[in-house]
């Protein structure tokens, strides 16, 4: 990933400035040379894990997918590996609730995620993608306190018919805990080879048409809000209705040009369903 240099020096050339990340993130330029911090978020059916997928394979990003996360973290049974205390806060929280839509409390989540993307700029210089991330609006100060906020924003845009059509089509692989879009199912370098995989392949209880609805309706009132958190240049919504062929050299050609990347020839992930 060939990338041009983006130190600021003063007029003579002697010493570098330095930007902060607030103000790198207010005048819209990425936070460190040479990384990128990519979120992508959308309603439920807008190809957010797709996207991940490819945009991460593209520019060697590591994906960080917050909700897999915390699951995660919860279901950890040995004590060795939750030193913490946070597993066995986020399980009681989970045996607990009665309302499937309430959302962990974000003094356990943001710890864990901030663990892993740590642990991503540590081992990749690339940079990191996050799926959805800040998912209300009271969230952000707590993500920018723990020096989680992006430095570009996909936002994929879908109208009802489309997330009816791709979530009534999208299967879950459960021995793999692993979802299967409409896309990749339909894409021969994205479906799964292995005949046993594809055998397990079922469709999802909360793929379910009025649990699809609540999410949707959740999404257009809390994800709206927390875009508009977000500096407006930072921010690039797409038409994820299109196919993925068509809809990936789009938002490519944005981050290239907000990383200052030289355009690179696209792996062969993005075929027309």
């Amino acid at each position: 990933m060939n990338m041009e240099a983006a130190t600021t020096t003063t007029e003579g050339g002697q010493g570098a400035t330095t930007t902060t990340t607030q103000q790198q993130q207010e005048e819209g330029a990425t936070s460190s040379p040479g990384m990128m911090k990519v979120t992508v978020m959308g309603p439920p059916g807008s190809g957010k894990t797709t996207v991940l997928q490819l945009l991460s394979q593209h520019y060697g990003l590591t994906p960080i997918k917050t909700g897999e996360i915390v699951i995660d973290h919860a279901l950890r049974l040995n004590g060795t590996e939750d030193s913490s205390g946070l597993g066995q806060k986020l399980r009681d929280f989970f045996y607990q609730k009665k309302d499937k839509t309430q959302r962990p409390p974000i003094e356990l989540v943001v710890p864990l995620i901030a663990e892993h993307v740590r642990r991503a700029e540590l081992a990749n210089p690339h940079g990191w993608i996050m799926e959805r991330g800040i998912r209300e609006p009271e969230h952000y100060e707590a993500f920018r306190n723990a020096d989680l906020l992006p430095d570009r924003v996909v936002v994929l845009e879908v109208g009802p018919e489309t997330i009816n059509k791709r979530l009534s089509s999208r299967r879950i692989d459960r021995t793999q805990d692993r979802v299967y879009s409409i896309d990749e199912l339909s894409s021969p370098s994205l479906r799964p080879r292995d005949q046993e995989v594809l055998r397990r392949l079922q469709k999802r209880k909360h793929d379910d048409p009025a649990d699809v609805a609540r999410r949707t309706r959740r999404y257009r009132s809390e994800g709206y809000v927390v875009r508009l958190l977000y500096p407006p240049n930072t921010v690039r919504e797409f038409d994820a209705s299109q196919p993925i062929s068509a809809l990936l050299p789009q938002i490519t050609k944005w981050l290239d040009a907000s990383y200052h990347l030289q355009p690179a020839t696209h792996n062969n992930t993005a075929d027309q369903p």
